[in-house]
């Protein structure tokens, strides 16, 4: 259960975000400020959702306000239409584990500012463990990622979710990364731009963990990066032709607005 009730996050004011590279790219304008296209890095096609959380409204979603888990982008979509809330973009947060027949986040999970599941330092098996892992979080509207093992609790923090492992850190690929690797699978992650941007993106075809650090580096301009998931990942975005909404997660980030009349 919630360990605090949720709250509604203010709206923020929009802001139409323009074209962002000069490489291979297309790219669409919502109505909240979200800048959705498709970039190119070494042949293979990566779509990306790139927010800034000072004037976007980006938030994480685990449970109900009836603390029932959302379990799916159906799910969540279909509660925020009720309240009067526009579903703009939404893909699976970090890794997450079955337990007790529920969907629960494997770390590091805050809403609201409230934490609700604690810092996983544990070590184990699986890419959530290989180290470094690391925490995609926004304080004081502002993105960030930050390695688990420089985490440091912090008041402004309102979202953040753990994952692993580090895709990116002051630019360097995690060193475990093999460009010779033959492990692909389709892969979503999160990266920040030191222009205060955060930047999902999701592989259009499997690709290895060197391959999409890379693109986050190279491509979408990130200086940080932390891997979702793989395989099962999905990313809901209309302007993207990408309206799928099935699979269970545990949790999601999501970019909403409230402002749409209905």
């Amino acid at each position: 259960e919630l360990l605090c009730p949720q709250k509604r996050v203010p709206m923020r004011p929009s802001v139409v975000l323009s074209w962002l590279f000069a490489i291979a790219l297309i790219c669409l304008d919502c109505a909240e400020g979200a800048t959705f296209g498709q970039v190119v890095h070494n042949g293979i096609a990566y779509d990306f959702c790139a927010v800034k959380p000072a004037t976007d409204d980006i938030r994480l979603f685990w449970k109900s306000p009836s603390s029932t888990t959302y379990s799916t982008i159906q799910a969540l979509k279909d509660s925020l239409n009720r309240r009067e809330i526009e579903l703009l973009f939404a893909t699976n947060a970090g890794i997450f584990q079955v337990a007790e027949g529920e969907y629960r986040p494997l770390g590091l999970h805050i809403e609201e500012g409230c934490e609700i599941v604690q810092l996983n330092t544990e070590d184990g098996q699986g890419n959530f463990y290989w180290k470094p892992n690391g925490v995609f979080a926004l304080s004081g509207k502002r993105p960030l990622i930050v390695r688990t093992d420089l985490w440091l609790p912090d008041a402004q923090v309102q979202f953040a979710s753990q994952s692993g492992p580090m895709l990116l850190f002051d630019s360097e690929f995690h060193p475990g990364f093999k460009r010779t690797s033959f492990s692909k699978y389709i892969r979503n992650g999160v990266g920040v731009r030191n222009s205060g941007e955060a930047v999902f993106a999701i592989s259009t075809q499997p690709v290895t963990l060197w391959a999409f650090a890379a693109a986050f580096r190279e491509a979408l301009k990130c200086t940080d990066a932390l891997y979702l998931d793989g395989a099962i990942s999905t990313v809901y975005a209309p302007q993207l032709d990408r309206t799928a909404s099935s699979g269970h997660f545990a949790g999601f980030w999501a970019v909403v607005d409230s402002t749409t009349s209905r």
